[in-house]
């Protein structure tokens, strides 16, 4: 090869690189954006998925009225199209999740309704599929409980399709899973707060959370500010007596009782007569120690110097029914004598009245509707056996149970 064929051949080979290197790239077509006319037409045809990637293809100073309209309109229009399906699958969730993104439709009371009805009956479908081809323990089903939160916390502005979670979480035993307490949370606040309060799961798990946050808080400023923010007063007025019903209720856990006591003393709801009554049927059930044990204990001193608020409080117990007596059962011998020598001195008529009553029970000679309304009968005969001196019930009476034949 001679030199002059050489050197054009490295030439063409310079040349070759360089134009590669600084070549230009093709200019490339974008496809045009959509219009309003190309979203009118995507209206028309019901075209939903073509319509929501491009809608916001209009500028945002051009979104105007009718642009609008059209959004909601589109949105409308799916919704009351999935209504109509007799199945709903997950894709339709996602996608009306995907639509909260819109800040026009997320304050759409008609989207946001027709979305919790849309995702409520889709989660019940999927809850009672199953719950017939599997345990309830599944972990499907946990899987259904976190999707079903998930739901709920993109948008948590429908008190009603919180209401209606809770109990379908509840009628398939997701309690391990969700606190039902979540989806009722805001709307105890709201204006709603009488219809969701007067359910009587949605007080029960009010109740529940309540009595949590007292275990959890001293300061009782902290817990009325807590009470006032949160907790609508027409919410309130549902839920008022059955923390009262507590009061007087067979304590099956004294805690939840005196945590009854304190909310209603905080919101200054619960009556002079009301306290008395309280604290004399608290000193009855085997009473726990501290503040308020201390004011029953005083409270029933003053029925000894009292006849006329005796006989006035013995008249409400009496219509109590079961009687209250679980002090009758204290196991720790000492604090039971102590206890129930406190009660004869200062309340003597109770303790015959508890034990004739047990009697006439157990004799048939009275009828009782809900059953023996003296759950410690025998605790208290026995006691009164073991204590003879202490004269806690009249001898007569104790010779009547005596005389019964043994079961």
């Amino acid at each position: 090869m001679t030199i002059s064929r050489i050197v054009f051949l490295l030439s063409l080979i310079i040349n070759t690189t360089y134009t590669t290197t600084h070549a230009q790239p093709l200019p490339q077509t974008l496809p045009a954006p959509y219009t309003i006319n190309d979203l009118q037409v995507l209206e028309a045809e019901k075209n939903y998925a073509e319509f929501f990637l491009h809608a916001r293809d209009v500028r945002p100073e051009s979104r105007d009225g009718e642009w609008k309209n059209l959004v909601s309109i589109m949105a409308e229009s799916y919704i009351y199209d999935q209504k109509k399906k007799k199945i709903v699958d997950s894709k339709t969730i996602s996608f009306l999740n995907s639509l909260l993104e819109w800040p026009i439709l997320r304050g759409s009371i008609f989207f946001l309704d027709g979305r919790g009805k849309i995702g409520l009956k889709f989660f019940k479908d999927k809850l009672s599929e199953s719950s017939r081809e599997s345990s309830k323990e599944s972990s499907r089903d946990k899987k259904i409980f976190k999707e079903i939160l998930a739901f709920w916390e993109l948008n948590k502005d429908n008190p009603k399709l919180g209401l209606e979670l809770l109990r379908l979480v509840i009628e398939y035993e997701g309690e391990k899973e969700i606190d039902p307490f979540v989806f009722i949370e805001k709307g105890v606040g709201s204006e709603l707060g009488a219809e969701i309060c007067k359910d009587a799961e949605a007080k029960k798990y009010l109740v529940r959370h309540l009595f949590e946050i007292l275990l959890k808080e001293e300061e009782d400023s902290k817990i009325n500010s807590y009470l006032v923010k949160k907790i609508s007063s027409s919410c309130w007025s549902q839920i008022v007596l059955n923390l009262k019903e507590m009061l007087t209720q067979p304590v099956y856990n004294n805690q939840n009782q005196l945590n009854a006591y304190r909310i209603l003393k905080l919101k200054n709801a619960i009556s002079l007569e009301e306290d008395e009554l309280f604290l004399i049927t608290y000193i009855l059930q085997a009473p726990i120690n501290g503040a308020v044990f201390n004011n029953a204990w005083n409270e029933i001193k003053k029925l000894g110097k009292n006849y006329e608020l005796r006989s006035k409080i013995f008249e409400k117990i009496k219509k109590i029914d079961p009687l209250p007596g679980k002090s009758f059962s204290i196991i720790t011998q000492d604090r039971k004598r102590i206890l129930l020598d406190h009660i004869h001195q200062n309340f003597p008529e109770y303790m015959d009245f508890y034990a004739k009553t047990c009697l006439e029970y157990l004799v048939g000679k009275r009828t009782f509707i809900n059953g023996n309304p003296t759950m410690y009968c025998r605790d208290l005969f026995s006691s009164a056996e073991k204590f003879e001196k202490n004269n806690w019930v009249d001898l007569q009476l104790r010779r009547q149970y005596k005389e019964l034949p043994k079961l």
